[in-house]
């Protein structure tokens, strides 16, 4: 199943990759956004992987994963693994714009 990434999520993933590289340099930046990749395409293998987790309370229909030491939450819409958001684990789910 193919995945894409709304809108929200690709400002997040551009803030990671520019923290990322600020914090720790380029090659890790780098290293770090392949790793959140790979994370999205085991969800789009199997979008009910076992540990992933209902968000529903956000967002109906929605799941999350821990990749690395963000929570990627996706849903799945029109056949499509849908990135909604990539949040850094100490995050407040709730205070964060799912839709």
């Amino acid at each position: 199943m193919p995945w894409r990434l709304t809108e929200l999520a690709t400002e997040d993933l551009i803030s990671i990759a520019e923290y990322t590289s600020r914090q720790w340099g380029t090659d890790q930046a780098f290293k770090y956004k392949a790793a959140l990749v790979r994370g999205f395409d085991r969800i789009a293998v199997n979008p009910l992987i076992v540990e992933s987790r209902s968000q529903d309370e956000y967002l109906p229909g929605s799941r999350s994963i821990l990749v690395g030491r963000h929570i990627v939450i996706y849903r799945l819409n029109d056949g499509v693994t849908e990135i909604l958001r990539i949040l850094h684990q100490r995050m407040n789910l709730s205070l964060h714009h799912l839709r």
